[in-house]
């Protein structure tokens, strides 16, 4: 999913990231707001992945 189309869609793809990545934080939801890098950042730094790894789950599970 481009980064355009994760933006417009965030409303509702934010309940499912929640839910499939529980160590994400209200705080780290907010701080997201839809920017699909943040989100790379933030499973990198939760789930201690390299990037690349970060980037596949994203694909996988979104």
């Amino acid at each position: 999913m481009d980064h355009e189309k994760f933006k417009a869609q965030w409303h509702h793809l934010k309940g499912e990231i929640k839910v499939k990545w529980t160590e994400l934080t209200d705080e780290d939801i907010l701080y997201i707001s839809g920017e699909k890098n943040k989100l790379i950042e933030k499973l990198q730094e939760r789930y201690s992945l390299s990037r690349e790894s970060a980037e596949r789950e994203l694909h996988r599970k979104i």
